[in-house]
């Protein structure tokens, strides 16, 4: 044959076995003289390498397609229970049991919409998005949503000695990083238990001047420390450890990326990561991150204002009917005049016949035969001033920059509480009379 493919092993200088997957084809002259043999060898690990590669991110990405979808039901489910909740409480004197038994539900809502968060935030995959972000509050969530995953063996130590706490950096990475530092923590210590502490402080000024020469930025920076009592590492692993698909674990463990992804994480803003260990010592990762200086324009911010009513008219839609009342049951508390529809294309129809009859509509996003989008659209056809609030139990689909062009004046996530709501549709409508409305849908 003139080409053909076979398969050959090999052992490396360092003794290790390769096997190789050849293509070998013949090498003719002009004349059709074979004057040669040309062939081009695989590594058959490095393709499993990639195979896994590819793997691993379909399932990273159907993880994040089903996160959203979870998030978008459970966030409608949360809405109900905080909403039926907080109305709850509002009707019960101080000092009933019932009142203490309705706060527990409250609290419990509140932390199981914290989890959605977090949830999301590691799985999305998006574009970086950096933005002031306080390290305390992230650290502590990362840390509660951990906690039920590590074994009781490991005992967790918080270890925060600043109150300057502020970096510029996108907060899904932020999380990301902390979990893999975390994750990689326990699984050092998930033979023997042992503690594992993170810690935040500033450097002292010996390392911050060796940081600046390595190339980290000019100016103050915070340290975070990832530390744990495991089996640490020897100092022939150490200079690997960094390395894209490097592992210590089992085939079947967890992969070699997760030092990698941190690796880049703080590259990408602007900071740089150490490690140090010693075998049967345990390890501890040092992640040195710029300090981000608040503006004085974001100390001064004024509040929004608490909640307020008003009188005027509303329609809500919302496809869930528990939710349309919900929504429905919340506005006419705070004085307003609210209709309710559970069909985009009944409301749509409704406004066509009585363009008049509402100063606002509030409309679900996720719905059968005509999406809020697609709803806010057809309105402006009909009564451009109209302004129109879109609520969504997860939103990958529209800024708030693209809604305000296609004329939505504000899109609330899911679960919103009473006060939020109240207030959002109090801002709108007084927008809407102040001449202030979105643009004009093209």
């Amino acid at each position: 044959p003139l080409s053909w493919h076979y398969e050959s092993d090999l052992m490396t200088r360092q003794g290790e076995r390769r096997t190789l997957s050849w293509d070998t084809t013949l090498l003719h002259d002009s004349t059709g003289k074979v004057i040669g043999v040309a062939s081009l060898g695989r590594n058959l690990a490095e393709r499993g390498i990639t195979e896994a590669q590819l793997r691993q991110s379909q399932r990273m990405e159907a993880m994040g397609t089903l996160s959203g979808g979870i998030a978008h039901d459970f966030n409608n489910i949360l809405w109900a229970i905080l909403g039926y909740t907080d109305m709850a409480l509002q009707v019960i004197p101080e000092g009933q049991p019932a009142r203490r038994y309705l706060e527990n539900v409250y609290q419990a809502g509140q932390r199981a919409q914290d989890l959605v968060k977090q949830i999301l935030a590691f799985s999305r995959r998006s574009e970086q998005s950096p933005r002031p972000l306080h390290l305390i509050p992230l650290i502590k969530e990362v840390l509660k949503l951990l906690r039920a995953a590590f074994p009781a063996t490991v005992e967790i130590v918080q270890d925060f000695r600043t109150n300057s706490d502020l970096v510029l950096a996108d907060v899904a990475q932020i999380h990301q990083m902390l979990v893999n530092l975390c994750n990689n923590a326990a699984d050092a210590m998930r033979e023997k238990g042992g503690i594992l502490t993170i810690a935040l402080r500033h450097p002292d000024s010996q390392t911050l001047e060796i940081l600046h020469r390595k190339g980290l930025k000019p100016g103050p920076c915070l340290e975070i420390i990832v530390r744990d009592t495991g089996e640490g590492m020897s100092e022939e692993l150490m200079p690997r450890i960094f390395d894209p698909l490097f592992s210590s674990r089992q085939s079947g463990e967890r992969t070699g990326l997760g030092l990698s992804v941190v690796h880049g994480i703080v590259r990408s803003c602007g900071g740089t990561v150490s490690v140090e260990s010693r075998e049967g010592e345990g390890s501890a990762f040092h992640v040195y991150l710029p300090m981000h200086q608040e503006s004085e324009q974001g100390k001064n911010d004024v509040p929004l204002p608490g909640a307020s009513g008003g009188s005027e008219r509303i329609l809500f839609i919302d496809d869930e009917p528990v939710l349309a009342e919900l929504g429905g049951t919340i506005l006419s508390r705070f004085g307003y005049h609210v209709s309710i529809q559970t069909s985009s294309i009944d409301a749509f129809q409704l406004i066509t016949e009585h363009p008049e009859s509402f100063d606002l509509v509030v409309t679900d996003l996720t719905m059968p035969n005509m999406t809020g989008i697609e709803l806010a659209k057809q309105l402006k056809k009909i009564r451009e001033n109209l302004p129109v609030v879109v609520c969504t139990g997860f939103n990958d689909s529209i800024t708030q920059e693209e809604a305000k062009a296609l004329g939505i004046s504000k899109v609330l996530e899911k679960p919103v509480v009473p006060a939020q709501l109240s207030q959002t549709v109090r801002q709108v409508l007084d927008n809407a009379k102040n001449g202030h409305a979105p643009s004009k849908f093209e």
